[in-house]
């Protein structure tokens, strides 16, 4: 097998994706310093599987990945694929049919990290079987990082060793014979512990044995009791069958009664409607003459206070009867003294109030007449409401006068009330 070409994305400084192709012959790396040529023996040596972060010249698996710039964000992913050639078809069995063949390591910042081979998911360890005996490998004789040269002249002779091996494709068969001997140890093992099985298992089978027996008996013990339950459960048929009977006959019974009750119940429920109607009839004609009695009981009442109303007053006009009556004689002497005032006072004021038209009068001949018509005037005025205030007294005493008339017939009634 041969490298045929390397892909990078996202590893280290190469944030872009980054193809280098090796043309067969010599292929040299040459650049400043800084541009990145270790890192893509990093990226070679970290797809064929390095898993040691200082070999690959960082502190943890995560620096393989673009860290970003001043000018570039970060990456979250970085990827490298090799593609390997298979002219001389020296790869695995598994691939000998295939004329190229592509492994792709895959990193993402979450720590998630996939192998590919031919984009298919694979394991760590089908990756190093590729590279096995080929001379290629993340630890191989092929890489020789810068100062390691001595290593290799200075190697013990076990080291050596080791080298020639790879170089003559021996590794991949000590690695196939060390992991049959392992598969082997483990199959030794595996064998023990079946012994020790088959032990086990030839003690639980006299168990079991012992139990089958066991079992069987109970297996008879149980048919003996089905057989039993059966008969039973036909001799309990027959039991309910005569009960179930029994239970009809009385049902019917049961039921002719019920149907006479029916009728029964009907016409109790008849009877009780017309006990109800009639009640209810009576309940209203209760109501009717409790509501007469309550309007006849409030006229009663109304009556009671408007005749106790009319026995104090009339006490009470009585009573004014009493101190009028006494007061009366001497009004009715005065009333006949007045009648003759009142007359002459008519006349007087009626004489009068022709003088004050007559005044008027001339005052209206003459407006512009001097103060002493006006102040004569005035007086007469004066004089005037004087009478009609003297007038207005008289009338008020004639009325006065009148009262004892009134309180007979008040009186006349109040004994009627009584």
């Amino acid at each position: 097998m041969k490298l045929r070409k390397l892909d990078i994305t996202g590893f280290k400084s190469f944030a872009d994706k980054t193809s280098v192709e090796f043309p067969a012959g010599i292929s040299a790396i040459v650049g400043p310093n800084g541009c990145g040529k270790s890192n893509i023996l990093d990226a070679l040596r970290w797809a064929m599987g390095e898993q040691s972060v200082k070999q690959l010249r960082g502190k943890a698996m995560e620096d393989v990945i673009f860290a970003g710039t001043n000018g570039r964000p970060p990456v979250n992913i970085a990827e490298v694929s090799l593609v390997l050639s298979n002219d001389n078809g020296s790869a695995p069995e598994e691939f000998k049919d295939l004329t190229e063949i592509m492994v792709t390591r895959r990193l993402y910042r979450s720590g998630e990290s996939v192998y590919l081979i031919n984009k298919q998911p694979s394991r760590l360890k089908d990756i190093h079987n590729i590279f096995l005996g080929s001379g290629m490998g993340a630890r191989s004789y092929s890489i020789i990082q810068q100062g390691n040269i001595g290593a290799i002249t200075e190697a013990t002779p076990e080291e050596r060793r080791t080298f020639l091996e790879e170089a003559a494709g021996v590794t991949r068969y000590k690695s196939q014979k060390a992991e049959t001997l392992r598969k082997l140890d483990a199959t030794n093992q595996n064998l023990l512990r079946i012994n020790d099985i088959i032990v086990e298992v030839e003690r639980q089978m006299k168990s079991l044995n012992r139990q089958a027996k066991k079992a069987q008996i109970y297996k008879t013990y149980q048919e003996r009791i089905r057989k039993l339950d059966i008969l039973l459960s036909f001799l309990m048929f027959d039991e309910l069958s005569r009960q179930i009977e029994q239970g009809l006959a009385l049902l019917q019974s049961l039921k002719d009664a019920d149907m006479t009750h029916s009728t029964q119940l009907r016409t109790l429920d008849a009877a009780i409607e017309e006990i109800k109607l009639a009640r209810w009839q009576k309940n209203q004609k209760i109501s009717e003459l409790r509501t007469g009695k309550f309007e006849t009981q409030r006229k009663i009442d109304r009556t009671e206070n408007e005749l106790s109303h009319l026995k104090k007053e009339t006490e009470r006009l009585r009573q004014e009867s009493e101190e009028l009556g006494a007061a009366k004689i001497g009004l009715e002497a005065k009333n006949q003294n007045m009648s003759g005032e009142i007359t002459e006072l008519d006349r007087l004021t009626a004489e009068f109030q022709k003088e004050v038209e007559q005044a008027k009068a001339d005052i209206e001949l003459d407006r512009s007449g001097s103060q002493a018509v006006r102040d004569q005037l005035a007086a007469l005025n004066r004089e005037l409401d004087e009478r009609k205030a003297l007038l207005m007294d008289l009338v008020a005493q004639e009325a006065k006068y009148k009262i004892p008339a009134r309180m007979r017939s008040v009186t006349g009634k109040a004994s009627n009330a009584d």
